[in-house]
């Protein structure tokens, strides 16, 4: 049986306030004890919150840009530890 781990995005335009919504749902999932892992495809004004050992991967557009399946692979690596309940992406929708 394959396990399943929910992914969530939050997109929009930038400033919108992504990180802000991604920080307070964060809080609340943290305090029921969920690992998340969230991948970061863009930064903005607002930090995101410190997460503990199953933290965050923030990947420069550049470096997107430049190697889309050498991040796929370190996901895919950082996922496959299994200590991540859910996940959740940061994206603004800019790079394909």
């Amino acid at each position: 049986m394959t396990s399943r781990t929910p992914v969530y995005v939050a997109t929009g335009f930038l400033d919108a306030g992504k990180t802000r919504l991604l920080n307070g749902a964060l809080r609340r999932r943290l305090a029921e004890g969920v690992r998340p892992l969230v991948l970061q495809f863009e930064s903005g004004e607002e930090a995101l919150l410190p997460l503990p050992s199953s933290g965050a991967m923030e990947f420069p557009k550049r470096e997107l840009e430049r190697d889309p399946e050498e991040i796929a692979r370190r996901i895919a690596e950082r996922l496959g530890k299994g200590d991540v309940d859910e996940v959740w992406v940061e994206w603004n929708g800019v790079v394909p």
